[in-house]
């Protein structure tokens, strides 16, 4: 069978008659060498344009080479009408440019019908079999439709992505540098001492039991026991050194400007949009490892990096790609919006936690002290505790 070229020029009409036998409903697809055109016409003798639908170079050979799959016998210039006579019989009839013709029927159950629907249904085309009206037609192709909103999709997931990113690698690290270098030295003193009394008073706890049952005190194994009783403790301790440290190294890196700030998250924003794997799905491996390089880069507000990374990828971006089927796309479009869902709903909790809860206390002076007041106090009431109980531990141990 010959295959079309993109130099050629194709007619198919797809016509469809009502039960009435008089009115006709009809797709004219017309393909050449820029575009495929769709156009729905309904009437007998009279055609009235309905709607008409464009599509690209590359859709309309990919169209024509799937409707050659369907065995229909091989043409050069031809027209293919394809009628609907009755609720189960159909004819493909070709009309060659030297005037003859053949013609190809069957059932509608049969693999060829069902094969031709599918391609139809792929760009749009719906027929349907219940003839509403005077139209068998469903005559508003909605792949372009789709598209479109895949692609605005795709957009708002890449800002949502932004949004996210920017909250976890820029304003809640800088939220968290302010909250520990204004009280963070103060929280860890309170929270220290508090470990402190807590161990003390399991450790008196212990000592007093062995001295009830009259056993001999080991306080070696008892320390042994306070480690691993406390070691959560330990290492909430850890945690809060680790975030100081955290804190200091990033008061101590080049704070950038205004607009180094803005073409960060410029930079980013097409390294998302070309390299997310979210929106590239079948992206390779390499690709994915220079994202997550970009994504160090902006947790470091490494502008040279994320310019180079730029360089190499947004300029050829990716774009989207004709699934060849709208199915495929309605598909693609759900997955765009469950993933924008999550991140949504990523974004609301990230808000609602530790450091961005800290965000209104940094920014207030006043609330700032009075925070501070509060952890002397209570440092205060844990000294207090620390010698009672140290006396206690000295009575007990007579």
């Amino acid at each position: 069978m010959l295959q079309p070229t993109k130099q050629s020029i194709e007619v198919i009409d797809i016509s469809i008659r009502d039960n009435d036998s008089i009115t006709w409903s009809r797709y004219r697809c017309v393909f050449s060498l820029t575009c495929l055109y769709v156009e729905f016409l309904v009437g007998n003798d009279y055609w009235e344009l309905i709607d008409k639908k464009s599509y690209g170079t590359d859709d309309s050979y990919s169209f024509m080479c799937s409707i050659n799959d369907l065995n229909i016998p091989s043409w050069p210039e031809r027209v293919i009408k394809i009628f609907v006579h009755d609720s189960d019989k159909w004819i493909i009839s070709i009309s060659y440019s030297d005037s003859s013709s053949v013609s190809v029927s069957g059932s509608k159950s049969s693999p060829n019908w069902k094969a031709l629907l599918s391609v139809l249904s792929s760009y749009g085309i719906e027929i349907n079999d219940t003839f509403l009206g005077s139209s068998a037609v469903i005559p508003f192709p909605s792949y372009d439709k789709v598209k479109n909103e895949v692609k605005k999709l795709k957009i708002e997931l890449s800002m949502f992505v932004l949004e996210r990113d920017d909250l976890l690698f820029v304003e809640c690290k800088n939220i968290e540098m302010a909250y520990m270098l204004s009280v963070g030295g103060l929280e860890y003193k309170a929270f220290e001492l508090s470990c402190v009394v807590l161990r003390l008073k399991r450790k008196i706890e212990l000592i007093q039991a062995k001295k009830n049952r009259q056993e001999e005190i080991d306080l070696s194994a008892i320390e042994e026991l306070l480690d691993i009783e406390f070691a959560e403790y330990q290492a909430k301790l850890d945690e809060q050194i680790s975030k100081m440290n955290s804190a200091l190294e990033r008061s101590k890196g080049k704070e950038l400007t205004d607009s180094e700030s803005h073409e960060l998250k410029k930079l980013y924003i097409g390294i998302v949009k070309a390299l997310h794997p979210d929106l590239h799905p079948d992206i390779g491996p390499e690709k994915i490892k220079l994202f997550l390089n970009a994504v160090e880069a902006y947790k470091n507000g490494n502008l040279t990096e994320l310019r180079i990374i730029t360089e190499m990828v947004v300029h050829n971006e990716m774009s989207l790609e004709h699934t060849g089927a709208l199915a495929s796309l309605v598909k693609e479009k759900e997955r765009l919006m469950d993933l924008i869902k999550g991140l949504k709903e990523e974004i609301i909790k990230i808000k609602s936690e530790y450091p961005y809860t800290m965000k209104s206390l940094i920014q207030d002076p006043e609330k700032i002290n009075e925070k501070k007041k509060e952890l002397e106090g209570i440092i205060e009431e844990w000294k207090k505790a620390l010698d009672f109980y140290n006396s206690k531990l000295l009575e007990i141990m007579r």
